[in-house]
């Protein structure tokens, strides 16, 4: 008899048909299906089948159905089904083994054998995603650094969870003629076979095609068009060729099907099995795609796999992964404008001239006091005493945006002296220039008509240099916080106790002003308006700022409480407020909605997690 069990019951004798587990290579976690007569099973019941004293299931009811006949099908989910839990996650140079840990901890899976990767990912950010997803993501990015595959697996006989490193066996278990394979079948699909790939830009016009000669003659004229960005405009070439190779194959797909008495393995996807069947020609060694396997009896397992040639590597999953979704866009920089970041003096005059005119020098010869040839919107005449000559220059025209920008002090004038400048143009604009009260900043004070040759000779590379330093200078003056002042904290905490009574509780809300939303949600709305970017989730959140002690925590500090959603185990952060002093703060819960609360005693005191400041 079949030994299945829930809750220490014994429902052998219950069963209808045989229980089957089903174990998909693009799946998380393996499945059983039963059907019981005249029995019915709680949804989230455990329930355990044995096969030869051995466990081989270990799993909780999560889809039932009853029939008017008395009949009622079940489909269980082992524990790894939990890493299908949604939040924002961050992995900060974490190797796949410490991040697979994290993910079973949160989740509260038992941790058992876990390969040691070793190789370290780069950050990796996900927004609002199954927690399966990003482990099937960082597997694919795994493969890529040192070509090795892993996969998650629970174990049912210790009841926790595994991670493996696929390796090639010296032996497989076989299924062949005659002894223990009872049908085969192999399929061959060559109706998305093309013989040419034509990649196009339509912006640059430019496209690339490549032709496969032997496919062309075997099967024909057919072509592909990939249309391609402006960015992948330079790899063209490659993707051409990477794309011919994935059209060209013949798509096939490969079952057998066969009996286990017993003596072998239950099998897994990802496994590897030897299958042998003249007719549809399967010979050698296959991996495992899906399995599914009925057990009969306690001494005999129908056995179902899907097989193929490769072992399965997982596509990343989200391909904008190590991208921080919190960090503002650099908005690029407008060389036109007021620099950010750049300290100006004010007091200036700038003037016109063109050689063309005669100009400063009067030679009409174009070349400037450090014999270089003028070029307009890059030479500017100064005071070398003021600003040396070969100084890289900034300078904001209010009201003429056209003539600011970065210049190079490389040339000199009679009249130029102190806070006074002469901007290089075309003839056409120096009358109508007339005389500017502009700002100057000097970006790099130069060496003299020398350091101004070698640098007029190189001023594109300069000049691009220089825009990706100011961009820098941007970004970090538009990330640059405010000093925390005391209105700041007294700000954020009246913005938060103005919510009180006022919103109710929606997981994966963050639309405060609709009148409902979540903790993380309501916290991020909270220090916006005082201009602090706390992020999403409280995954994020409390990577945030750093940890100060329950003595030291003033107003406007975030708290942070742990084991309240019980699929992140009783450590994970699973809730966040405000600290409003003496103790409490305000928080929006699913009990209670936005209210203030203690959180040195009472329910929150007792899952307290740790305060931290980030104003």
């Amino acid at each position: 008899m079949i030994d299945l069990r829930a809750n220490g019951y014994h429902l052998g004798n219950l069963l209808a048909a045989p229980p089957k587990l089903d174990d998909a290579i693009d799946g998380i976690c393996v499945t059983m299906t039963i059907t019981l007569k005249g029995y019915k099973l709680a949804t989230g019941e455990l329930v355990e089948l044995f096969f030869k004293g051995r466990r081989v299931f270990y799993g909780h009811v999560r889809r039932r159905k009853f029939g008017a006949d008395g009949m009622a099908d079940y489909t269980l989910y082992d524990p790894l089904f939990l890493l299908k839990n949604e939040d924002d996650y961050y992995f900060k140079n974490q190797t796949l083994t410490q991040a697979y840990t994290r993910l079973l901890r949160e989740a509260g899976i038992p941790v058992g054998k876990i390969a040691n990767t070793k190789v370290v990912l780069p950050q990796l950010w996900y927004r609002a995603t199954d927690g399966s997803k990003c482990l099937t993501d960082m597997i694919a990015r795994q493969k890529r650094l040192n070509n090795k595959i892993y996969y998650p697996r629970f174990n049912p006989e210790t009841a926790s969870a595994d991670l493996v490193e696929l390796v090639i066996p010296n032996e497989l278990w076989a299924f062949q003629v005659g002894v223990n394979l009872t049908s085969a079948t192999y399929e061959e699909d060559a109706t998305a076979v093309a013989s040419a790939v034509k990649l196009v830009n339509r912006e640059t016009g430019k496209s690339v095609v490549k032709v496969n000669a032997a496919s062309e003659k075997k099967y024909g004229k057919l072509q592909k068009l990939i249309e391609v960005d402006k960015e992948a405009a330079n790899q063209m070439d490659s993707m051409a060729t990477s794309e011919l190779a994935k059209v060209s194959r013949v798509g096939f797909t490969a079952s057998a099907e066969g009996i286990n008495p017993g003596t072998m393995p239950i099998f897994r996807s990802a496994d590897l099995v030897y299958v042998e069947e003249k007719y549809t020609g399967l010979l050698g060694g296959y991996h495992i795609r899906n399995v599914s396997q009925a057990f009969v009896d306690d001494e005999l397992i129908q056995v179902g796999v899907d097989i193929q040639k490769t072992a399965f590597v997982p596509d990343i999953q989200v391909t904008d992964a190590t991208s921080d979704p919190d960090k503002k866009e650099s908005k690029p920089i407008e060389l036109d404008s007021k620099l950010k970041g750049v300290n100006y003096t004010s007091g200036w005059k700038a003037t016109a001239y063109a050689p063309a005119l005669g100009g400063i020098n009067g030679s009409g010869t174009g070349l400037t006091a450090s014999s270089t040839k003028v070029v307009e919107g890059r030479t500017i005449a100064v005071d070398p005493d003021v600003i040396p000559l070969g100084s890289v220059v900034a300078v904001y025209v209010s009201g003429a945006k056209e003539y600011s920008g970065i210049y190079l002090a490389e040339d000199t004038g009679g009249a130029i002296k102190g806070k006074k400048i002469d901007v290089a143009v075309v003839a056409s604009k120096a009358m109508a220039f007339g005389v500017k009260t502009v700002q100057v900043a000097v970006l790099q004070k130069g060496k003299g008509r020398a350091d101004a040759r070698d640098k007029a000779s190189k001023w594109s590379s300069i000049e691009d240099t220089w825009t990706k330093k100011l961009q820098r200078l941007a970004d970090e003056a538009a990330d640059k916080p405010s000093g925390a002042s005391k209105s700041t904290r007294e700000n954020v905490v009246d913005i938060a106790r103005s919510f009180k009574g006022k919103l109710s509780y929606s997981w994966g809300g963050k639309t405060i002003t609709n009148g409902k939303g979540d903790c993380s949600g309501f916290t991020a709305y909270c220090y916006k308006k005082v201009g602090v970017n706390l992020g999403h989730g409280t995954m994020t959140q409390i990577t945030r700022g750093t940890p100060v002690s329950k003595e030291q925590a003033q107003p406007g500090d975030v708290v942070f409480f742990k084991g309240t959603i019980p699929e992140r185990g009783p450590n994970g952060v699973s809730h966040v407020g405000i600290v409003t002093g003496n103790g409490k703060c305000v928080s929006l819960a699913s009990t209670g909605g936005c209210h203030e609360h203690s959180y040195v005693s009472g329910y929150w005191g007792s899952h307290f997690l740790q305060i931290r400041r980030v104003l």
